[in-house]
């Protein structure tokens, strides 16, 4: 769960010692646990469609030593876990903030984890592909719990899991490092395409922006005047939103490049892939997802329609992924997220946007490396 040792031994004593004291978070340390289990010894479930959500199916998993029931009671563990954090949510008081804390990073763990089988949200039966965005707004939701919760969790057991040691500003004009000490061609490829990304996303957004405005003031005419700030009301917002999660991805991509940076002054012989990533998850990079705006969360799953501007969200999402995707080490993170950058390049090609096509090469790379 991390590749910090104190927070590795938060992870290991102090949450199961947490959960046996309290049944709702036994269900969801069980369901995590098994949903860990249940995807190791079935590999084919994670990139082939699983049987459970099939109603009727006949198909047998006699290949395996775990049949659809596992899965089935791992989902109760999870529902009867969700309700008891309910209920605990609705009765929150300063003595169970480390209760409520628990139980909010397990569910956002759950929900994460659950990535790895394909098409695992049966309210998406028919297997449509859409990416999901429903572990984001868990882990805001942890987010929020542990943010107005702060002054009792960092003098708590778990304080260990929210304090990062390279949290102060970095320069941002330090020398791209030639990543030849690296071994992971993930991490590599990363390093070596990041801040080329970051300008092509901005370049796009910028351009289209300008040809959406232009295109709408021309539009406007056609429309009452209601109607026409409406949309350009609507615009703006969208604009802003899209600008503040690149401001974003600028910020924590620097983040790791200044730490690969710093590796590359020291003796290689005694650092290694792990030793960068675990600075690199001290930075808290990976926490990302409650800094968006929500606006732009929404949109990701309210769209009526897939057009150009849901397919630039989308491709801003990705270049967040990769933060996650470069981390291969770290349980819960890693290549979880691949499939959930291949949804969005599928979803992006549909578009026949040879811009935005463009801008998913390098994620593409990334996550294939």
């Amino acid at each position: 769960m991390s590749l910090n040792r104190g927070k590795q031994l938060t992870w290991e004593r102090v949450i199961p010692d947490i959960a046996t004291k309290n049944e709702f978070l036994m269900h969801l340390l069980l369901a995590l646990s098994g949903l860990d289990d249940f995807t190791h010894q079935n590999p084919c479930n994670q990139d082939s469609r699983t049987v459970l959500f099939s109603k009727g199916s006949n198909e047998s998993m006699s290949s395996t030593d775990v049949d659809s029931g596992s899965l089935h009671t791992i989902i109760e563990h999870h529902q009867q876990g969700l309700r008891g954090l309910r209920e605990a949510l609705d009765g929150a008081t300063e003595a169970n903030v480390e209760v409520l804390a628990t139980g909010s990073m397990l569910l956002s763990a759950f929900a994460f984890a659950s990535l790895r089988l394909k098409d695992f949200d049966p309210s998406h039966a028919d297997g449509d592909g859409r990416p999901r965005v429903d572990w984001l707004r868990l882990v805001r939701g942890a987010a929020s719990i542990i943010g107005h919760n702060w002054a009792s969790l960092i003098r708590g057991r778990l304080r260990k899991l929210f304090i990062f040691n390279r949290l102060d500003g970095v320069e941002l004009d330090f020398p791209v490092t030639s990543p030849t000490l690296i071994h992971s061609k993930r991490l590599s490829t990363f390093a070596e395409g990041a801040r080329r990304a970051i300008s092509n996303l901005r370049t796009f957004s910028d351009d289209l922006n300008l040809a959406i405005t232009n295109a709408g003031h021309r539009a406007d005419s056609a429309h009452s005047p209601t109607c026409a700030q409406n949309e350009r009301d609507f615009l703006e917002q969208m604009f802003e939103d899209h600008e503040r999660v690149i401001d974003i991805v600028e910020d924590k991509y620097i983040r790791i490049l200044h730490v690969i940076h710093y590796f590359s002054r020291v003796d290689s012989d005694v650092s290694s892939d792990l030793d960068i990533l675990a600075d690199i998850e001290d930075t808290a990079v990976i926490s990302w997802p409650h800094l968006l705006p929500q606006r732009f969360i929404s949109s990701l799953d309210s769209y009526p329609c897939f057009g150009i501007l849901e397919g630039k969200s989308f491709t801003i999402l990705v270049h967040l992924y990769l933060i996650l995707a470069v981390m291969e080490n770290t349980w819960y993170i890693g290549t979880t997220i691949d499939r959930e950058v291949k949804k969005v390049n599928a979803l992006v090609t549909t578009l026949g946007s040879p811009q935005l096509v463009e801008l998913m090469q390098w994620p593409m790379e990334v996550v294939s490396s």
